[in-house]
């Protein structure tokens, strides 16, 4: 992850509804904004993961959250029960994730998306049983 992560320069990031990504991103100025990106436009939903370039995940997602991992790391994820493409929904909670801090830019207090922050332009699939569940 690059030092110039948004997180950096972000306070309150939190889930607007079931796709809206919102936190308040600092301006050059160093005044706060209210910003909000809708992860729906940038994410799809691939046999129950997360898929970049893909778009309306939220139509198959259940109890969608962000997960703000500082201070552990400078990381945010987004998190969902995705639903499979034979329909069925996955036992539990959280069967899909993915980091979205790369895919991010703060852009003078306003959220920009594109693959080029990405390091990784790759889906990626965790087990529900990671060791971020016992971070406190």
């Amino acid at each position: 992850m690059s030092q110039s992560s948004w997180l950096h320069t972000a306070r309150n990031v939190h889930l607007q509804g079931k796709s809206t990504l919102a936190a308040e991103l600092q301006k050059r100025d160093g005044s706060w904004h209210h910003a909000t990106i809708d992860l729906n436009n940038y994410l799809g939903n691939s046999d129950g993961k997360f898929l970049w370039n893909g778009t309306n995940f939220a139509a198959t997602a259940r109890d969608t959250k962000i997960e703000d991992r500082r201070p552990q790391s400078f990381e945010a994820w987004i998190l969902a029960t995705l639903q499979e493409a034979d329909g069925v929904w996955p036992q539990g909670t959280d069967s899909a994730g993915l980091n979205i801090t790369d895919a991010l830019k703060n852009e003078d207090g306003n959220f920009v998306c594109g693959m080029a922050y990405m390091e990784i332009e790759e889906e990626y699939e965790f087990s529900v049983t990671e060791d971020y569940r016992n971070w406190e």
